[in-house]
């Protein structure tokens, strides 16, 4: 049980047991993130119909986990709470039988063009989308309650940049094919394994954070500057940090570049707006990063 590290009470004889659970999910957590990308962004039935079962599977085994041990965490804030809940309520609210008089008030498209006694236009659809909402959150809850432990945290960071860096070299290789299916749309884009160029470029949006902390957390860990120059600037890049920076930032690099050849005008707009943001966070931080560069 010490390597668990675990802030709850654990009887002896279920060490054992909780530890399989623990590593069960986060095997399963590294897998959702393996598999949903490379499935063309689990876009079609099979891909997300694997994604639902393996989350539920994992909140099964989280339940049981929670029925073995004494747990003192701390739920999600009030805030957040109520943000989470008023959306997935409002997704519910949309699926609602309503009486045509509320309809035509609330929502006149859906009562003239379908008939409709909901406010969803298409509630099959909606209930798909509802599903998948109610996954990402217990993903979500998955990851913040059992991935705890700062080398979890370092392992799903680093499958999340690997499988970034992936996406983006596949994407800028040119090949039209994903996975031998010769390519239908946006042919002259990077797509990587995903079907939408703007899925791809979501997808490396959300991958480029994970590589700039890693950028960060070795660079603030490069050897002393205790002489200015450009023996001092080879002898940090030669360390152990240094080597870790440099490929980090390689990474970095690539998936900008994917997200730029993706062509996804939003894409790069929101990746600009959010460099800008951590640039200038970094510059308005008086103790950040300046103590870890020779000049």
């Amino acid at each position: 049980m010490s390597n668990l590290k675990l802030n709850n009470i654990v009887p002896l004889k279920l060490a054992g047991t909780v530890n399989m659970i623990n590593k069960t999910i986060e095997a399963g957590v590294i897998f959702l993130l393996i598999f949903t990308p490379l499935a063309f962004g689990a876009v079609h039935v099979w891909a997300y119909s694997v994604m639902l079962f393996t989350v539920s599977l994992l909140m099964a085994l989280w339940g049981i986990k929670l029925l073995l041990i004494d747990s003192d965490k701390k739920g999600l804030p009030a805030i957040v709470n109520i943000l989470i809940f008023s959306f997935i309520g409002l997704i519910v609210f949309q699926l609602i039988p309503l009486p045509t008089q509320i309809i035509k008030y609330i929502s006149p498209n859906s009562s003239a063009v379908y008939k409709s006694k909901t406010i969803s236009l298409y509630p099959y659809v909606t209930k798909i989308e509802l599903l998948k909402v109610l996954a990402y959150f217990g993903l979500f809850c998955l990851v913040i309650y059992n991935l705890t432990q700062k080398e979890q945290i370092k392992r799903i960071a680093l499958v999340i940049v690997l499988l970034g860096c992936c996406e983006a070299l596949y994407g800028l290789s040119g090949y039209k094919y994903i996975f031998g299916f010769e390519k239908k749309y946006y042919t002259d884009c990077a797509t990587g394994t995903f079907i939408n160029r703007n899925h791809f470029a979501g997808y490396l949006e959300l991958a480029l954070p994970f590589s700039i902390g890693f950028l960060i957390y070795y660079a603030s860990r490069l050897p002393a500057n205790l002489v200015k120059g450009i023996r001092c600037f080879i002898a940090r890049i030669s360390s152990e940090a240094g080597a870790k920076v440099i490929l980090s930032g390689l990474a970095f690099m690539i998936m900008l570049l994917g997200v730029f050849f993706s062509r996804s005008r939003m894409g790069v707009i929101s990746v600009s707006v959010s460099l800008s943001v951590v640039a200038l966070m970094l510059m308005v931080k008086k103790n950040g990063l300046s103590d870890c560069w020779c000049f």
